[in-house]
């Protein structure tokens, strides 16, 4: 993946996540976010 669609796929992956109560994977979308410079 590319660092531009990390941001996007990373924070839908996230919120995705924690509407479906699954708070552990939305957190590894958030370290994503982070590793590379973005934030959600």
């Amino acid at each position: 993946m590319t660092k531009e669609s990390t941001e996007l796929v990373g924070a839908a992956a996230a919120r995705i996540s924690r509407y479906e109560g699954m708070e552990a994977h939305a957190r590894t979308g958030d370290v994503r976010l982070r590793k590379y410079g973005f934030s959600n």
